[in-house]
Parts: C-alpha cells; sequence; structure tokens
C-alpha cells in the first residue's frame, strides 16, 4: 500500500486560525502527527513557508525528506516565501522545481516534480503544484505547461495540488479529459476540500496513474486539524 496525499498548508507568517484569530498552536508538531497518524508516504504541499518549513525539516528528518525550492529568487523574501514541497519517506533520486507560465500576473507560480522509488510501483514521478487563483487565461498556460510536462513521462505519475477550480470548471474539465488519453485518471472527491468555499466541491485533486488501484480515499477532517489550515487534505490509498 502507498500512502498518498495533497495538503495546502495555509501561507501565514504568523500562525493563526483559517478565520484569522491568534492560534498559538505548534503547527509543526501537528504536521508530524498528521504524517504519522495517516502513515503518509508521500505528501505534496502547497504554501508551505520558509519559518515553517525550515523548523519542520528538522522535526521529520529521521523518517522524511522534504523536497523542492521557493517561489521566489530573491533572498530578501525568503521571509515571506514558500514552496510546494514533495514530503516523501521513500527515497527520492531526483527533484525539480520549475517556473510556470504566469504572465500577465506578477507572483511566480511552481511546479515540483520529484522521481520517487517505491516499493508498490518501482520508479514514479511525482508531480505537485498550485495553480494562480483569478486570472483563466494564465490557469489554461500553467495546465498546458504541466499535461506536456506529463506527457513526456515514461513512469507512472501521481499529479497533487490546489488547483483552485472544481471540476465544474471547463479549463479542469479538459485537463482532466487530456490527462485520461494519457492514462491518468482523477481521485474523484466530490465535497470541498477549502473550508470556506461556499460550494461543497474540492479545489484540491489527486490524480494517479491508471495502473494503480485507489483502495480507498477521504477528505480529512479530524478535529485535531480543525485550526491548522484552512484548507482539508486529500488522502489517498494505493495498490
Amino acid at each position: 500500500m502507498l500512502v498518498v496525499g495533497s495538503y495546502n498548508l495555509q501561507n501565514k507568517f504568523k500562525l493563526k486560525k483559517y478565520n484569522g484569530k491568534v492560534n498559538n498552536q505548534d503547527n509543526v508538531i501537528l504536521l508530524k502527527e498528521f504524517l504519522k497518524d495517516y502513515s503518509i508516504d508521500i505528501l505534496g504541499t502547497q504554501e508551505f513557508v520558509y519559518w515553517y518549513l525550515e523548523r519542520a525539516k528538522k522535526e521529520i528528518s529521521d523518517e522524511y525528506s522534504v523536497n523542492g525550492k521557493y517561489r521566489y529568487p530573491l533572498v530578501i523574501l525568503k521571509r515571506y516565501d514558500e514552496t510546494n514541497s514533495i514530503i516523501s519517506r521513500e527515497p527520492v533520486k531526483i527533484c525539480t522545481t520549475k517556473h510556470l507560465p504566469t504572465f500577465p500576473n506578477i507572483i511566480p507560480r511552481i511546479l515540483t516534480t520529484s522521481y520517487i522509488e517505491t516499493k508498490e510501483f518501482g520508479l514514479i514521478a511525482f508531480y505537485n503544484t498550485h495553480l494562480s487563483v483569478k486570472n483563466d487565461k494564465v490557469k489554461k498556460k500553467q495546465l498546458d505547461f504541466i499535461l506536456n510536462k506529463i506527457r513526456l513521462e515514461n513512469v507512472p505519475v501521481i499529479l497533487t495540488g490546489d488547483f483552485n477550480m472544481t471540476i465544474t470548471n471547463n479549463l479542469l474539465k479538459n485537463f482532466i479529459e487530456k490527462l485520461d488519453e494519457i492514462g491518468l485518471k482523477r481521485v474523484n472527491v466530490l465535497e470541498k476540500t477549502y473550508k470556506t468555499h461556499s460550494k461543497n466541491k474540492a479545489i484540491d485533486h489527486i490524480f494517479i496513474s491508471k495502473k494503480m488501484h485507489i483502495n480507498k480515499f477521504k477528505v480529512i477532517k479530524d478535529e485535531k486539524f480543525d485550526n491548522f489550515s484552512d484548507h482539508y487534505p486529500i488522502v489517498v490509498w494505493l495498490e
């Protein structure tokens, strides 16, 4: 069994609840507990900020590696910077971080890819991303960029991320169809993953190779993690 997930950790320089109230809980320890509680093998994260990530690396380094580079190229921005890190307890052979098409938006978005040696499926390519929020023209370029990368793979692929789109969005519908043509299927999550979303539909998604069997999947709404993020994580058990 390979347990994978996607989790937007929420970009807040100070620890806060998703509703903005001050929260003094230790999110780094909660992240460690989340990985343990659900026996996560590989987790795609979004909005993993510098202060949070650097300490988390130390806390989980006995079992996990944290892979991926930051969004911003300037050291001066590190205090507010974030990654789409891939957390893995399986051996990571190579990891790359590429900037997605951004124009006319200014702030860059990224795609992190790790090639991971797994017991169940051998070498896999694990993609993880976080798309732009509002501009559909930019999102279309970003989806095309990801699709073109996946088309070149000759190993099984898992894609996770915050796509800022539900499956009612025509761009995402088209993307799902094109992935299906090249051998990837969407994990059929039909409930919301962004806590304050007015629609009961996911904006976080996981896509997997059709060679992988989904044993089960779950949107985690454990009370312990209520104030951990403004998103619910998705966890999938594969075999």
